[in-house]
C-alpha cells in the first residue's frame, strides 16, 4: 500500500524533544541553537531533525492511510481473506474497520510462498496449516506463484498442479506438536505397542506411495511447514536413507512436519494399458 505523501513529524514534537534534551546534564549546546530556530519559525533540515530524533529516541512516525488506500488493500486481499470482502465496495470506513484491515495487512505482509485455496477447501484443511487464522492460503515454498491447489479432501490431503506437474501432499494423522510429543511419551508404554514416532509414519507413507499400483510416482519430498523441503528422492531406499539422516533438522527449523509431497509421472495421468502380444 503506497501513499503519495510521506508522513511528517509536527514541529511541536521536535520542540518538546529539545526542551527535554536541554534539561539533561551536560546538554549539547547545539540543541539550544536548534530550539532557537524553531521558536523563530525557521525550518529544520532533515539532518537536524534526524539528530533530534536519535538523541531524544523519538518513536517512528506512523503513516496514516486514507480510506481509499485501506479499501484498495482490502480489494487486493479479498481473494484470500474472506473477512475483508465486505469493505471492497465501501467509500468510507470507521476507525474499527480501518483497524481490522490494518491487522490483516500485517498478517499478510510476507506472502512469498502463499498459494490460494478456495473457501470450501479451507474447511477440510486443519487450521494450523493455514498461513494464519482467517487467511485462505497455504505455504508451498518452491511451487511457484501460479501453483494451483485443485482440491483438498476430507483428510486434509492436497492435490496441487505446479509447472505442469501434479503433486499429492499426503498428511500424517497428527501434526500438532503436543500430539507428537504425547506419541513420543507413550511409545514405550506396554499398552501402546502400535504407537509410532512420526518419523516412522513418514517412512510408512513413503513406502505406501512407492509401492502403490495406482500412483505413478516420480519423486517424493518431505512436506514441512513451509512446503516441500529437501532433495527430490526417486526411490524408497534413497528416501529412507535421507529421512533418517536429515529429518531432525527439518523438525527443528520448521516446527513440525505435515507428511510427504509426491510428484507424479506423466502429469498424474493414469498409465496406458499395454496391448496383448
Amino acid at each position: 500500500m503506497s501513499s503519495s505523501k510521506k508522513p511528517k513529524r509536527p514541529p511541536s514534537q521536535y520542540k518538546n524533544a529539545l526542551y527535554h534534551l536541554l534539561n539533561r546534564p551536560n546538554a549539547n549546546p547545539r540543541f539550544a541553537k536548534l530550539l532557537d530556530k524553531l521558536e523563530n519559525d525557521k525550518p529544520l533540515s532533515r539532518f537536524e531533525k534526524s539528530a533530534i530524533a536519535r538523541a531524544a529516541k523519538l518513536p517512528p512516525i506512523k503513516k496514516r492511510y486514507t480510506d481509499k488506500e485501506f479499501i484498495d488493500k482490502a480489494i487486493e486481499l479479498a481473494p484470500i481473506i474472506p473477512s475483508v470482502r465486505k469493505y471492497v465496495k465501501r467509500k468510507k470506513l470507521r476507525p474499527a474497520e480501518r483497524a481490522a484491515i490494518s491487522h490483516k495487512i500485517n498478517l499478510s505482509r510476507y506472502q512469498d510462498h502463499w498459494v490460494k485455496i478456495s473457501d470450501s477447501a479451507a474447511k477440510n484443511l486443519p487450521k494450523e496449516n493455514l498461513v494464519a487464522p482467517g487467511i485462505h492460503a497455504v505455504q508451498l515454498k518452491g511451487m511457484g506463484e501460479r501453483a494451483n491447489v485443485e482440491r483438498i479432501d476430507k483428510e486434509g490431503n492436497l492435490f496441487v498442479e505446479s509447472f505442469g506437474r501434479r503433486w499429492i501432499f499426503w498428511r500424517l494423522e497428527n501434526v500438532k506438536p503436543p500430539k507428537v510429543e504425547k506419541a513420543g511419551k507413550t511409545v514405550f508404554d506396554e499398552n501402546q505397542f502400535n504407537a509410532k514416532f512420526d518419523i516412522e509414519k513418514i517412512k510408512d507413507l513413503a513406502e505406501k506411495a512407492f509401492t502403490s499400483k495406482t500412483l505413478q510416482v516420480a519423486e517424493v519430498k518431505l512436506w514441512a511447514e513451509v512446503g516441500p523441503v529437501g532433495p527430490p528422492l526417486p526411490s524408497l531406499r534413497q528416501f529412507i536413507h535421507w529421512i533418517y539422516e536429515s529429518y531432525s533438522t527439518y523438525k527443528h527449523v520448521d516446527r513440525w512436519v505435515n507428511g510427504i509431497a509426491i510428484m507424479l509421472k506423466d502429469n498424474g495421468k493414469p498409465a496406458k494399458k499395454k496391448g496383448k502380444n
